[in-house]
This record gives C-alpha cells, sequence and structure tokens, in this order.
C-alpha cells in the first residue's frame, strides 16, 4: 500500500469534488490522512515570525560565515532631495541602475587618476572575499541599506574608507564601521537571529511603505549575499531569492492565485487567515 498526497483549501472545489465523487467517505476513514495548517504568505515582509524563520534562520547562518575580524559595516541612505522626496523613485533607481552591484565591482576595481602622464592610484582596490547586504526603511518611506563586507585584511588595514564609498555612492549619506570584538559581532547577529532587523527598537524599518504595498506585481528583495566560484564573475552579487512565495487560493473562487497577481497588502492581509489540507490517500498495490 502506497499514500498519494494532495493538497486542497477546505472550500476549494477539488475537495467538494472528492466527496460527490465519494472518493472520501466514512467508510474510508482507516486509509485516509488529513493534515490541516495555516497558509502561510511566505513572504519575508511579513510580520509572522512563522513566515520570517526560514529567511531569518538562512541569513543569520551566512552572516555568521563572515570573519568579524575582517568584517565592515557600511550604511547606505538615499537624500530625499535628491530624489524629488519620492522613496518609490530611489528603489527603482538603485535597482535599475544595480547600483549595490556596481558599488562592490568599483571598490574591487579602486580608482587611478591622470596627472600628467602619470596614472597615481587614488582609491586602492579593496580586496573582497564575500558580501551581503540588508534593506530597510525609514519611516518617509525611503530606503536604507546594511552592507557588510569582508576582506582579505584584518583590522585597520580592512577599512575601505568614507571618502572612497561616498565616491561611488553620491545619492545620500554614507557609514562604515567595524566590530570590536568577537562578542560585539555576536551580539549584532543574535539581536538579528531573534528580531529580522538589526537596530533596537527599529521594527518600523521591517515594513513596507505605502507605496509598496500597493504596487501590483512588485517584488522587493530583502536581502543578497555574494557567492564565489559559481560562475558570476568577480564582485558580482548572486540574486539569490530571499524565499520562496508560495501559491495563494482565492478565497471566494477557490483559483490558485500565483505571487505576482497581487499586492503586497493583499498577500500579507490573507496571511493565516486560510487553512490548507494535506489529503493523503491509500493506494492497494
Amino acid at each position: 500500500m502506497g499514500l498519494n498526497q494532495a493538497q486542497y483549501s477546505f472550500d476549494s472545489p477539488e475537495l467538494s469534488n472528492l466527496v460527490k465523487k465519494d472518493l472520501i467517505t466514512p467508510r474510508d476513514e482507516k486509509t485516509v490522512y488529513v493534515q490541516a495548517r495555516k497558509c502561510k504568505c511566505n513572504s519575508v515582509w511579513c510580520e509572522s515570525y512563522g513566515c520570517l524563520k526560514p529567511w531569518i534562520e538562512r541569513t543569520t547562518t551566512d552572516l555568521r560565515d563572515f570573519d568579524w575580524k575582517r568584517t565592515r559595516q557600511i550604511v547606505l541612505t538615499t537624500d530625499p532631495g535628491q530624489f524629488h522626496q519620492d522613496g518609490e523613485q530611489v528603489y527603482d533607481y538603485v535597482k535599475d541602475h544595480k547600483s549595490l552591484s556596481q558599488l562592490i565591482r568599483n571598490l574591487e576595481r579602486g580608482k587611478k587618476v591622470k596627472i600628467g602622464k602619470k596614472w597615481i592610484q587614488k582609491y586602492r582596490p579593496v580586496k573582497i572575499t564575500k558580501s551581503m547586504w540588508f534593506l530597510e526603511w525609514h519611516k518617509n518611506g525611503f530606503p536604507h541599506w546594511h552592507v557588510f563586507i569582508e576582506t582579505e585584511e584584518y583590522g585597520r588595514f580592512s577599512q575601505i574608507g568614507a571618502d572612497v564609498i561616498r565616491h561611488y555612492w553620491p545619492w545620500g549619506r554614507v557609514g562604515e564601521s567595524y566590530f570590536e570584538s568577537q562578542e560585539h559581532w555576536d551580539l549584532l547577529t543574535g539581536h538579528f537571529q531573534k528580531n529580522g532587523y538589526f537596530n533596537k527598537d527599529k521594527k518600523h524599518q521591517t515594513r513596507l511603505p505605502a507605496w509598496a504595498l500597493d504596487r501590483p506585481g512588485l517584488k522587493i528583495r530583502r536581502s543578497c549575499h555574494s557567492r564565489r566560484g559559481e560562475g558570476n564573475g568577480k564582485g558580482t552579487i548572486e540574486q539569490e531569492p530571499d524565499l520562496d512565495e508560495g501559491l495563494l487560493i482565492d478565497r471566494l473562487t477557490g483559483e490558485i492565485l500565483e505571487p505576482g497577481s497581487m499586492t503586497y497588502r493583499e498577500r500579507l492581509a490573507l496571511c493565516g487567515t486560510r487553512t490548507s489540507l494535506k489529503i493523503y490517500l491509500a493506494v492497494f498495490v
């Protein structure tokens, strides 16, 4: 005997049809197994810890793979005055121009300037071994990023320099910091593992702004990790998905909805309001 697995919503047409066709009846009670659970939106922007847990665990593991003695944290902000006070315009600009990937590549290349007949190294190349960024939000709907960069060099020799970063990120303020000890590093990663964000009492920075909640088909990456040796070339950031967003079932029709057909507001509002069934039917062979 083997088991076939199917998954249905309580009020879906598929489940009703099984009952009507006598495929599920009282006499089958010994050979039909049902597993029920609350549906999840599986979005990394959901406030439900059940949805966030896989992303938090994976990204915490990635972060803890960094060597704190060779790691710098960079915070990149954006100036509202440069973008007509429009956070959506900032996000679209950074995404369309691949500004974060470009920043990493430029840091690795360094910069030379010609003085007379000689080329002088203005900014030395940064030997980056891995990098990772996280997107968070200000209350005014503007994005900012936490970028972690591990270099080949230790201590003060791993310093990049605010002037260098500002040259490649002219759209707002930048900040660079280092980690003083293993305890300092564990404090940051531990706080992230518990909360999913970095700064104390800044939970609002994990909430999507109104413009993002109501834009149909929008998918916003919350984090990204660089990967070496996978054919992407030096300095590129692999576009690894945050988390697969599961399918949802329309509450009225039972129709399966693709994630891209909904706004974030609609998707997040549905999280936990439905129950899915996994039905195991016994098959005698």
